[in-house]
């Protein structure tokens, strides 16, 4: 009897550590490309990737940031699930400064757009987006009072 609970206690574990441990399944790769805003590449921004149907594409929101106009997800260590995609772009002018004083006042830097929407379906890479003059100003969170 003793045995038999042992095998069980010892094997149980092992199982559903296996399990958890296999592929889901999910079609996914690292995305890299180029942003570009008003012909130019974004100075500085963050890029993130939402599957447009948790339903039918299930699978994490990655974000990694934008610097001189290239992004790369495999900086972030997560990678993108392949499929329709709902892209969200915020953009800066410039890059935030590095303070080495957590406490000193830091210059504001204005986003040129924040959380801008393009829909694609993620099939290969590089890809390129170009964002549109009139995106200038969006800003997903504003509240429309």
């Amino acid at each position: 009897m003793r045995a038999s609970l042992l095998c069980c206690l010892t094997v149980l574990p092992l199982t559903v550590l296996l399990v958890g441990c296999t592929g889901s399944g999910i079609a996914t790769g690292d995305m890299s490309g180029t942003v570009t805003f008003n012909g130019e590449p974004v100075p500085y921004g963050t890029i993130e990737f939402h599957p447009a149907s948790e339903s039918e594409n299930p699978g994490p929101t990655v974000s990694t940031e934008i610097h001189n106009g290239t992004f790369d997800t495999a900086e972030s260590g997560t990678a993108v699930v392949r499929g329709p995609l709902e892209i969200r772009i915020t953009a800066y002018p410039s890059e935030p400064a590095d303070l080495e004083d957590e406490t000193a006042e830091a210059e504001v830097v204005e986003p040129y757009f924040v959380g801008y929407t393009v829909e694609m379906d993620y099939t290969a890479e590089p890809v390129e987006i170009a964002v549109p003059e009139d995106a200038e100003g969006f800003d997903i969170y504003a509240r429309n009072d």
